[in-house]
């Protein structure tokens, strides 16, 4: 669907005739989020591997300044990308009809209260394969982004997306396109 591939779309397909429409406030209750492990390995393999190829030539080989810099400067980039893969693994979403809020970070935007949303999608090559969707909630100054690879994704997708319409948001055509691919009726947004 528009660029999107069909294991993309696929991955978070709604049932047949599910629309915006089916959301009424109270309908949902409370649901928690969050990343699987299977989901974020490969970025723990990479965070791994990288740093393991920094730091072993650090500590093994008798490196000048430079390169001895160099290599203890992307050690801590891959450190920093495994310690960021961690706290994304802890991290978990809970929606209500009223909010969503993130945990252990503490923020909550309520539905009521977006200014904008926005859905992209992400390719790694040109032929638009092996990409994601990230979803971006704000609410005044308070912003939120998530990505596809969260359980649940989809439905609070879908969550966003009644909200824009129901505050009356104006979408980018790339977001409504990207809404549209997540099997969402999108001819109210």
């Amino acid at each position: 669907v528009l660029g999107v591939p069909r294991r993309i779309v696929g991955a978070y397909a709604q049932p047949p005739g599910d629309t915006l429409g089916q959301y009424r406030r109270g309908d949902m209750g409370s649901m928690t989020y969050g990343y699987q492990l299977g989901r974020l390995a490969p970025d723990y393999a990479r965070a791994t591997l990288g740093f393991a190829a920094t730091a072993a030539p650090t500590v093994v080989f008798s490196l000048g300044t430079v390169p001895r810099v160099i290599m203890i400067g992307l050690g801590a980039l891959f450190l920093g990308y495994g310690i960021q893969t961690a706290l994304r693994h802890r991290t978990r979403f809970t929606i209500t009809d009223q909010d969503i809020s993130v945990h252990p970070r503490g923020v909550r935007l309520r539905w009521g209260e977006l200014t904008a949303v926005k859905l992209d999608y992400y390719a790694v090559r040109r032929e638009a394969k092996n990409g994601w969707m990230q979803l971006t909630l704000k609410s005044g100054r308070k912003r939120l982004c998530l990505d596809s690879r969260l359980e649940g994704f989809a439905e609070i997708a879908r969550r966003a997306a009644v909200s824009a319409r129901d505050n009356g948001l104006a979408l980018s055509p790339a977001t409504v396109s990207n809404f549209s691919a997540l099997h969402l009726d999108t001819s109210s947004l």
